[in-house]
């Protein structure tokens, strides 16, 4: 009974100090894909997006800026996020009548020091599933699989708007 109460505790507490952010805050993400609108509006639960993608590249990104790109490292209880470069570029161009942005995020990190090297430890991380948007509002939760040795999302659920 009394591991229970402290468990509680704990699992408040966790939440209130996620609630108050000490440190600039980055989203985890892959790098943009690009969708048709036509084909958004037609999209369901086990549609798969094919990204071309051998490897997880990671992004880490804030107010539509993409400011380092990352690696995973995981260890037995955690992962650590591990700066590899530092770039800072502007929104992508493409054809906003015809094609929407995509954004694949694994979630949101804090970083107190942002330079190469630098490692962020990442407790409740997991790497199968992601949150896809489209212009900051969240459209579809995904899951990561490999289709032909390749990286692609598949749609796990839809929200409607």
């Amino acid at each position: 009974m009394k591991d229970d109460k402290t468990q509680l505790q704990s699992l408040s507490m966790k939440d209130v100090i996620k609630r108050y952010s000490v440190y600039p805050e980055y989203n985890l993400v892959m790098p943009a894909f690009y969708i048709k609108k036509k084909c958004l509006k037609r999209l369901t639960i086990d549609d798969i997006f094919l990204l071309g993608l051998d490897r997880l590249e990671l992004l880490l990104t804030k107010d539509d800026k993409v400011y380092a790109s990352v690696d995973l490292e995981s260890t037995a209880q955690t992962v650590k996020v591990n700066i590899v470069n530092i770039e800072v570029s502007d929104k992508r161009n493409y054809d906003k009548s015809k094609y929407e942005c995509v954004i694949c995020s694994f979630g949101k990190l804090q970083c107190r020091k942002f330079e190469v090297g630098h490692k962020v430890e990442i407790f409740d991380f997991n790497a199968l599933e992601v949150e896809l948007f489209i212009e900051n509002k969240k459209f579809s939760k995904a899951s990561l699989v490999k289709v032909d040795d390749e990286i692609a999302i598949k749609v796990t659920e839809v929200y409607s708007e």
